[in-house]
């Protein structure tokens, strides 16, 4: 049985080159599930907002009521559905060296809240990523 589908079959990805031997390979911005729970999140964040007053003269930080950071939240989608692999990063072993280790969704959310200028430039690569694999849709639908 064939199943049909308007999912690409292979998922575009692109290694980035970032500082001190770090690479980055990012997957598209237009994942279905990166999206879903972005917006959620988004819908979440929105909520709490409008629930603190936040923007507002009535607004008191000393009554927020959140047990995980709203950036914490994005960074761990981002590492769950964006990246998908990594050179260069490693963890100190019993004895205090430094051994590469393998790309996981929490090792990956670990060093976007480790160093957040990476976020911001992981959700650039996607965003590459999402336009170039539309692009690549359009094309092979206009050959068709």
């Amino acid at each position: 049985m064939i199943i049909l589908t308007d999912k690409p079959s292979i998922e575009l990805t692109k290694w980035i080159d970032l500082k001190d031997g770090l690479r980055l390979q990012v997957g598209s911005i237009n994942h279905d599930d990166y999206r879903s729970v972005n917006s959620a999140i988004h819908r979440h964040i929105d909520r709490l907002d409008a629930k603190m007053k936040v923007g507002t003269a009535e607004f008191d930080p000393e009554d927020m009521e959140i047990s995980k950071a709203p950036d914490e939240m994005l960074t761990s989608i981002a590492a769950r559905y964006l990246i998908r692999g990594w050179e260069g990063v490693g963890e100190l072993n019993s004895k205090g060296e430094a051994v590469a280790v393998e790309y996981t969704p929490e090792r990956g959310a670990m060093l976007l809240n480790q160093k957040p200028e990476l976020y911001w430039q992981v959700l650039h690569a996607a965003a590459l990523v999402g336009r170039e694999e539309s692009e690549n849709v359009a094309d092979t639908v206009k050959k068709h």
